[in-house]
């Protein structure tokens, strides 16, 4: 997710297989996708398409990066790398009123500790997946905290 004023923007895609593109690229690999339990899957194993060291679920589940190019500007003020323990749990919106609230109870200088207040959420909402997360600020903190309302004095 990228960080504008006021809003999030995915810029990613889920790799999944309820995603179409996905969906096709695992079928024509040879794969099977199958419901367990209710929920979609590759060969009736995995709920995603794309992962590192999985060998066995090769070539229907990819080790290969999906990129995508994005043009900077001074708008954007970090990028929050999350896992779906994160992104499925939360909606954009949601995630950016955490930051929202972060920003308004703690100053710029513990930006450091935003990713965990994400992370502890989304535990604490109930998570079941693995949760990760990563604020990567594009412009200084104390930027961000400027914007949104936030303590800014040394």
């Amino acid at each position: 997710m990228l960080s504008e004023p006021e809003k999030l923007v995915k810029v990613t895609n889920a790799h999944v297989p309820t995603n179409e593109e996905e969906a096709k690229r695992v079928e024509a690999d040879g794969g099977q996708l199958l419901y367990i339990q209710g929920e979609l899957r590759v060969n009736g194993v995995l709920n995603l398409t794309r992962a590192l060291g999985d060998i066995g679920g090769r070539p229907m589940i990819s080790p290969k990066a999906d990129t995508t190019v994005i043009e900077r500007d001074v708008s954007q003020y970090l990028i929050l790398l999350a896992c779906d323990g994160v992104s499925e749990l939360f909606s954009d919106s949601e995630v950016l009123d955490m930051i929202k609230s972060f920003v308004a109870k703690h100053s710029y200088k513990k930006f450091y500790d935003l990713s965990d207040h994400i992370c502890r959420a989304a535990l604490a909402g109930g998570s079941v997946d693995n949760v990760t997360c990563v604020a990567v600020f594009l412009r200084p903190p104390k930027d961000l905290w400027e914007l949104l309302g936030g303590d800014v004095d040394d």
